[in-house]
């Protein structure tokens, strides 16, 4: 396996592990949670797809990755403060630590993506 396809490899499961981190018991208690996770996946996996097949631009491709990315942040802040104590007043650590690990790992696959030249995320080589 080439550098660049490993590099590519690692960079699509931190961009997954990015939007899935969540503590079980966040989905047990609220099973709509499920849907933001679940599209913002849907979402990644289709712009690869159009991006490989050449649907969407490169350039394009690259700037819907960081936008799902940005959703993810935007997503995981708004959910965060609320659901921080539960009924009795006690903290949810886990949830409090999920939440800033998937936003760290969003903000550091949209600076990946900005470093990146866009042909680095196909996952052939583009004949030129």
């Amino acid at each position: 396996m080439s550098h660049q396809r490993r590099n590519l490899l690692i960079f699509i499961a931190m961009q997954v592990l990015a939007v899935i981190i969540y503590p079980p018991s966040f989905f047990a208690s609220s099973p709509q949670a499920a849907i933001s996770p679940s599209a913002l996946l849907l979402f990644i996996a289709v712009v690869l797809l159009a991006m490989n097949t050449k649907t969407f631009s490169l350039e394009n491709g690259r700037d819907s990755l960081a936008f799902i990315q940005g959703i993810n942040i935007t997503v995981r802040l708004m959910m965060l403060f609320p659901n921080l104590y539960d009924a009795a007043g006690n903290l949810h650590l886990l949830l409090f630590v999920t939440q800033l690990l998937g936003i760290g790992l969003s903000w550091y696959a949209i600076s990946i993506l900005e470093k990146w030249r866009s042909a680095q995320l196909l996952f052939k080589k583009q004949k030129v």
